[in-house]
């Protein structure tokens, strides 16, 4: 699982290795590109959730 916080970069790389990942998403950015994104949080806190 792959932790982030850019959608061009890091969500994109993730999706094409087959890695699950997690967008930290503490501006609420809407996600425009259509990006498959496994978990969306607002804050690092709520990991524990997903783990």
């Amino acid at each position: 699982m792959v932790g982030c916080e850019s959608l061009e970069t890091d969500i994109v790389g993730a999706m094409k290795t087959g890695i699950k990942c997690v967008w930290l998403n503490r501006e609420h950015v809407k996600n425009d590109l259509g990006l498959r994104i496994d978990y969306q949080i607002a804050s690092s806190s709520e990991l524990v959730e997903i783990l």
